[in-house]
């Protein structure tokens, strides 16, 4: 593997890009996409290739005390092949504090078997759950960072302020 990342700017595939991100989340659990392009979420988009094939792609926050990965999507092609624990090891790489949200567990949740299996691959990777859980658009969320730090008042605000409008 020898995974390579681009901006988003530089990206030549920026459909394909556009359609994972439809594809992989939810319509309730999506931002408009032209938020992250027009600079109001003041997002990085990074695009991830394996020796020029599109493998994925992931939208970040990125705050004065941590990182914030929005959202992490891996191609369909590219699925169980290390890829998205490649792509956390880049984004992880250099930064003391990652945090990033999933879907909250819940046995009662129709896709409770993929959220376990999502939890377990973050776990894989490093990361912890926080007590931090929070509700959009009905969608309960679970936040989880990797390194030092996380400090639940500070994350808070930095959600009140990016998201407020979203909040349930």
């Amino acid at each position: 593997m020898a995974l390579t990342a681009l901006p988003y700017r530089k990206a030549k595939n920026k459909r394909q890009i556009k359609k994972l991100y439809r594809s992989a989340f939810p319509k309730e659990e999506r931002a408009p996409w032209r938020r992250f392009l027009h600079g109001s979420f003041r997002s990085e988009i990074e695009v991830y290739y394996d020796e020029g094939e599109f493998v994925g792609f992931t939208v970040s926050l990125p705050t004065d005390t941590f990182y914030y990965v929005f959202y992490l999507a891996v191609a369909d092609g590219a699925r169980s092949k290390g890829y998205g624990g490649a792509i956390l090891e880049r984004v992880c790489a250099g930064r003391s504090l990652v945090v990033l949200d999933m879907e909250k567990v819940d046995e009662s949740a129709p896709n409770n078997e993929q959220r376990l299996k999502r939890k377990a691959f973050y776990e894989r990777n490093g990361f912890a759950l926080t007590p931090v859980e929070y509700t959009v658009f009905d969608v309960c969320y679970s936040v989880m960072c990797k390194g030092e730090g996380f400090d639940e008042a500070e994350y808070r605000a930095f959600f009140r302020r990016r998201f407020a409008r979203f909040l349930n």
